[in-house]
């Protein structure tokens, strides 16, 4: 029975983490722990224990290489069509999970943040949800069968973009400026900078595709 439950993985990729209290708690009991490539070093500074080391290994040290030398290993040549962060997805749903949070996927080269955002909402799209998490930023895709709760304190940014041409039907409570059926189209910055005012932020969409990225940055590190 326990097998059918919603488990949700955590993939450490190795763009930028602050690790801080808020963090620790949001990642605490996510199973299973899969690093792709150099993300086994957030491993370390979180403290979590790796189920499954993936990449082509060539962004992981030597002191990597022992610190994990007992973890299984699934190596990819470095001429392959996937970055090392889907490796890392594809792995947590072969061991069971039905979603995943990757850590440490933002910040770094922006080519490869982008690849992981779109990464992250094509999967979403898919029925397998995966959210970001960098310690200071979160983002989240949105898609109609997929909306988004996420409880933030009063004042907290957050932007509310279009992947898809348009995003129709869009509705966003518990901020400061609420929507309400808003068309929203890829490249404007309409959803830009808006305010939590504290309770659950809710944002849905009737049809499209949405890319939620929370502030985090002014929380206190541990």
């Amino acid at each position: 029975m326990s097998d059918s439950l919603p488990r949700t993985a955590l993939v450490l990729a190795g763009g930028r983490l602050q690790v801080t209290k808020d963090v620790r708690a949001r990642l605490e009991g996510l199973s299973p722990v899969v690093a792709a490539d150099g993300g086994a070093a957030h491993a370390l500074s979180l403290g979590v224990k790796l189920d499954l080391w993936v990449g082509d290994f060539d962004s992981s040290d030597t002191n990597l290489q022992h610190a994990f030398a007992g973890v299984p290993r699934r190596v990819h040549p470095r001429d392959k069509s996937q970055v090392d962060t889907e490796l890392g997805l594809e792995a947590a749903r072969d061991l069971g999970a039905t979603g995943a949070v990757i850590a440490g996927a933002l910040g770094g080269r922006f080519d490869h943040a982008l690849a992981i955002a779109l990464i992250a909402a094509r999967w979403t799209q898919g029925g397998f949800p995966v959210s970001l998490d960098s310690g200071d930023e979160r983002a989240f895709a949105v898609t109609p069968t997929h909306p988004l709760v996420l409880e933030l304190p009063a004042g907290r940014t957050f932007s509310v973009l279009a992947l898809s041409d348009e995003a129709c039907g869009v509705k966003v409570n518990g901020a400061r400026w609420p929507l309400a059926g808003l068309r929203l189209e890829r490249g404007v910055g309409w959803g830009v900078s808006n305010e939590a005012t504290g309770g659950p932020l809710e944002v849905s969409c009737a049809a499209g595709l949405l890319l939620v990225v929370v502030e985090d940055r002014g929380v206190t590190h541990d």
